[in-house]
């Protein structure tokens, strides 16, 4: 009885009106190794707009690298530029040219990055580095970690190894010396 009072508990009042929608399937088509997974390429595409591939893994019962490739495939995505590049030169050495996907270092002068990191403390005093990176990001600044510490440590110092945490010890009375020694292995007894 209890079991059957669980199930009708996970039950929905109102049955579905129509079969669920399928938004992906394996096929194999007859040939060696995993099967292939097939993505629905109308919902992939509104799906794409609202989260990136590594949340929509789980949506879909795939790997993000998967749903790139599915997406590459129908065109809904354009792919990036190639990591390097090789050049053939007239001499008969190859130049390998690499090109980067991250927005370049912002050209700030220190006293510049030292004015932003006086007002971002003291508005937020709390901040450690990391929620100060992200502040600078959104504001449209890209600047490297060691220039965050550099400045963060101009403008505010250097910060206590551990701050004000005093060592607070709970205060016992027991009947006597040995009262709150114990031993919670060997319980049972040996047979000897």
């Amino acid at each position: 009885m209890v079991i059957q009072l669980d199930d009708a508990c996970h039950q929905s009042s109102d049955a579905p009106d129509s079969p669920s929608i399928v938004l992906s399937y394996q096929s194999s088509a007859g040939r060696r190794g995993r099967p292939r997974t097939e993505i629905n390429p109308e919902f992939l595409s509104q799906a794409l707009d609202l989260r990136g591939p590594s949340h929509l893994g789980p949506v879909f019962k795939c790997s993000a690298r998967t749903i790139r490739r599915r997406a590459l495939e129908h065109g809904l995505v354009v792919p990036g530029q190639p990591v390097y590049a090789d050049e053939h030169q007239p001499d008969g050495t190859i130049t390998r040219t690499f090109t980067s996907s991250t927005r370049p270092v912002s050209t700030i002068t220190d006293e510049q990055l030292d004015s932003l990191m006086t007002n971002i403390l003291e508005i937020f005093p709390s901040f450690g580095r990391r929620m100060i990176t992200g502040r600078l990001k959104t504001a449209g600044y890209h600047v490297p970690r060691a220039r965050v510490t550099a400045s963060f440590l101009r403008v505010h110092g250097s910060s206590g190894a551990f701050g004000d945490r005093s060592i607070h010890r709970k205060a016992y009375k027991v009947a006597g010396a040995n009262s709150l020694w114990h031993h919670d292995g060997q319980h049972g007894t040996a047979d000897v």
